[in-house]
């Protein structure tokens, strides 16, 4: 039993070594598309608090990041985030993909399906309340108005 014990401590300790790539870019903020979208400073602080750490360039990454395996179950949550929308590469999306993009986000946010549950687990503070929710749906509207 000891040295199943030691086995699975070796590879624990060893996993740590190996490390995903890191979602890190200077620009901190999509600020284009804040801009573009016409984001008030409210609806700002609700995409970085709750949208973000996985729609953008850059994440803001808890403590157990540093964990393997946790930090490469956060890596393909963060891909997959941002391969469904990403607001720092808001600027090479054509408008009808714009257009349909903020359509997702009303969808998205109205039925509660973003922020992820799993994602809230974790980050209690990220889930949008009724208020949030229809501040969001109320910009997400009027900026698709800009794309059609």
């Amino acid at each position: 039993m000891k040295k199943i014990l030691y086995v699975l401590l070796f590879i624990v300790v060893f996993a740590q070594l190996f490390k995903p790539e890191k979602n890190i870019s200077t620009e901190t903020k999509p600020a284009d598309f804040y801009a573009e979208t016409l984001a008030s400073q409210e609806v700002q602080e609700i995409l970085e608090n709750s949208c973000t750490d996985c729609h953008s360039n850059h994440t803001n990454y808890p403590w157990y990041n540093h964990l393997t395996p946790f930090n490469y179950f956060l890596a393909g949550h963060i891909e997959d985030g941002k391969k469904h929308l990403n607001f720092s590469e808001w600027k090479n999306y054509d408008n009808e993909r714009k257009e349909h993009k903020l359509d997702e986000i009303v969808d998205m946010v109205k039925k509660k399906e973003m922020p992820l549950p799993s994602y809230l687990n974790i980050h209690k503070d990220a889930e949008l309340t009724e208020n949030q929710i229809d501040l969001l749906v109320d910009w997400a509207k009027n900026a698709e108005k800009i794309y059609k």
